[in-house]
Parts: structure tokens; C-alpha cells; sequence
């Protein structure tokens, strides 16, 4: 192979190379490879070690219904269920904490986590309402789990 070719495919491997970490899905696992390796964590927490390649993912929104005192029927839309911005705390389903996520303004999260194993997902809530579920997930390799989340808000 000339010197010229393989100046040219050197070039084009770098211009890969930086188109792919540029990506934000990249951007993405790294951040979440970061954030869970930098948290700090109390003498209680349990940390679960988990290897760099974070190769599932688990998202979903998080809900807050009911919003208002008195549901009618026929629905009132001013009364459907409304979008819950909060944190979401991603627990490895023995208990040890994964990862935490905040979700945006419309309720919606995504965290890259180990594939081929059992999760806790639960919004963090302080006081007593709202109320929100947690769920359990399986997340398989290379797959996205689905963990849409309701908030009871305690309006009656």
C-alpha cells in the first residue's frame, strides 16, 4: 500500500473516530458512565458496581394525576393527567443504586444501564404526596425498557 493511501485512510478513520464521539448518543453514555461514577453516596447506600459498557437502556414518563378535585364525566381536559417533572432514582432490583436521572419538563427520562439485568425505577418525591409507583423492569442487552410511571397527587 503507497504512502498516499494510507495517509487517506488514516484521515478517514479520524474523521469517524470524531463524528462518532461527537454523537450525542455517545455524549450521552458517557455522561451517565460519569455521573454514576462520581456520585456520593452515604455509608447506608449500597453501590453496585457496573462495567463502563452500558448497553440497555430504561425510559419512560413520569405522571401526576388526578389534578383536579373532582373527575366528570365526560372528561374534562383541563383535568387529564399532567406531565411530572422530577428525579428518578435507578436501582439494580437487589437494592444497590445505578444511577439518577432528572427528568425534563414534559416527565421524560432516559439512562443507559447494564443489559440483562432486573431494575427499580422510582421518582424521588419529598413529604407525603405525591405518591409514585415503582416499577420493575428487565432490561435486555442492545434493548429499551419501558417504564412509564404514575404519581398519585393526592387531590380528592
Amino acid at each position: 500500500m503507497n504512502t498516499a493511501l494510507k495517509t487517506l485512510l488514516g484521515i478517514i478513520v479520524l474523521v469517524l473516530l470524531i463524528i462518532v464521539w461527537k454523537s450525542p448518543l455517545v455524549r450521552d453514555s458517557l455522561s451517565n458512565i460519569t455521573s454514576g461514577l462520581n456520585s456520593t453516596s452515604t455509608s447506608s447506600d449500597k453501590n453496585l458496581v457496573v462495567e463502563p459498557n452500558k448497553n440497555g437502556r430504561i425510559s419512560g414518563h413520569v405522571t401526576l394525576s388526578p389534578t383536579c378535585p373532582v373527575e366528570r364525566v365526560p372528561a374534562d381536559p383541563a383535568c387529564a393527567p399532567k406531565a411530572y417533572p422530577t428525579t428518578v432514582l435507578i436501582k439494580h432490583s437487589q437494592g444497590a443504586k445505578v444511577a439518577q436521572v432528572k427528568t425534563d419538563a414534559q416527565g421524560e427520562y432516559n439512562v443507559w444501564v447494564s443489559g440483562g439485568l432486573d431494575y427499580d425505577v422510582t421518582p424521588l418525591v419529598e413529604g407525603v404526596y405525591p405518591k409514585c409507583e415503582t416499577k420493575t423492569v428487565h432490561v435486555d442487552t442492545d434493548e429499551n425498557a419501558v417504564a412509564n410511571i404514575l404519581c398519585d397527587s393526592g387531590i380528592r
